[in-house]
């Protein structure tokens, strides 16, 4: 069964430079391969894609795919 992100729910990640450095996102809206987040500064909102972690998580890359970026997964639900 696969952890999946639900809508009105919020969820958090930390930063691999600073792991105290906690963000935490709202789903706003769902579809089957994306997922629509609040950003928790300027309160807009973005569209990403869905990616599934051995198919156990989703998991989704909020400020895009780079080095060191930070990862946001079902599982860490606030």
């Amino acid at each position: 069964m696969i952890t999946e992100f639900e809508v009105n729910s919020t969820y958090h990640h930390n930063f691999i430079g600073d792991s105290r450095a906690r963000v935490e996102w709202k789903i706003i809206k769902r579809t089957a391969k994306t997922v629509t987040i609040q950003d928790p500064v300027t309160k807009g909102t973005t569209r990403k894609k869905i990616h599934v972690y051995d198919n156990e998580v989703e998991f989704i890359y909020p400020f895009g795919v780079y080095s060191m970026c930070p990862v946001l997964k079902a599982s860490n639900r606030v």
